[in-house]
Order: structure tokens, then sequence, then C-alpha cells
């Protein structure tokens, strides 16, 4: 019995690891409308960015962006000015680009149905768009 309540355990984690950091869909959508706008998106990124900060300079050092469980984007390639740092206008500058890939219908947000992780493998559209 403890193996599989193990096993359940385990496999939740797997499946919602990056919403337990980021929030889910619903948590993001702060309007309750069923769609994530850029700035409910970049709200939730800012969060994300200053808990990691750990060192509170306004900037994400190799190490504090590693650190952020779920994100997938190379440091290099949101590291635009090549400072060895990031701040939250390079991430800002590369989710823009990101989140139209992703606005399938171009409406200007995002639905449940766009952020399906039956469409991709990452579910969470934070870290599919910032991180």
């Amino acid at each position: 019995m403890k193996k599989v309540i193990v096993l359940l355990v385990s496999a939740f984690l797997l499946m919602t690891g990056s919403n337990i950091i980021a929030g889910s869909f619903q948590d993001m959508d702060v309007n309750k409308d069923g769609k994530l706008d850029k700035k409910e998106l970049d709200d939730a990124a800012l969060k994300i960015f200053r808990k990691y900060d750990i060192n509170g300079d306004g900037y994400l050092d190799k190490s504090e962006y590693m650190a952020i469980e779920g994100a997938h984007s190379r440091f290099e390639d949101l590291d635009t000015n090549r400072d060895g740092k990031l701040d939250m206008q390079e991430l800002r500058d590369a989710a823009s680009g990101k989140f139209d890939l992703y606005d399938k219908n171009h409406d200007g947000v995002l639905d449940d149905l766009e952020c399906s992780s039956r469409r991709r493998p990452v579910a969470n559209p934070l870290f599919m768009i910032y991180f």
C-alpha cells in the first residue's frame, strides 16, 4: 500500500512539478476570464524572478537561473547582452516572440487549449514562454 501511495504522489509531482513553483493556469488567470494575457504571465514570471534572485541585485546569475525547477531555456540564449546575468527585460524580450508562437488563434491571449499538455510537453505556459 505504501508503495502505491509513493508511486501516485511521485507521478503527480512529475506531472505538475512546474505548476507547484509557478502556479497553475487558474492561479495565473488573475481576472478569471479563462485566458492568460501577457500581463498575467509577466506578473507570474516576475514573482519567480524575484524569488530566485537570491542576492536581491535585480538579476539572475547562471546559478540562480539554473535553480528554477522547470526552466528549459538555455541561460546563454536568454542572456542577449552577454553580461553573465539576466534581467527581467531580457526575459520579457525572449517571451514576446514565444507568446505569439503559442497564441495559435492570434487573439492576444492564451486559452487553456493553447496551453494544453496534450499539445506540447510543457503544460505550464510560464515555462513555455519565459523560462
